[in-house]
């Protein structure tokens, strides 16, 4: 099985920083909708950063892997 380089990364900071952000996701719709947020990164091969309320996937960090 291949190692992967896939992370998000949690802050406890009200404001998370944002590098050439495509998509900004409410977590609590996130859970709702598709389950765990964790569960969610790994099925679409996501990365970003989250404070629990907000999940900001940010695009432009890494190359698109799909």
């Amino acid at each position: 099985m291949n190692e992967s380089n896939i992370s998000i990364h949690y802050t406890d900071k009200e404001n998370i920083r944002v590098v050439l952000s495509y998509l900004i996701f409410n977590v609590d719709s996130i859970n709702k909708k598709y389950g765990a947020l964790s569960t969610f990164f790994n099925d679409f091969e996501l990365y970003g950063e989250t404070n629990g309320r907000l999940y900001i996937l940010s695009e432009m960090v890494k190359p698109h892997m799909h």
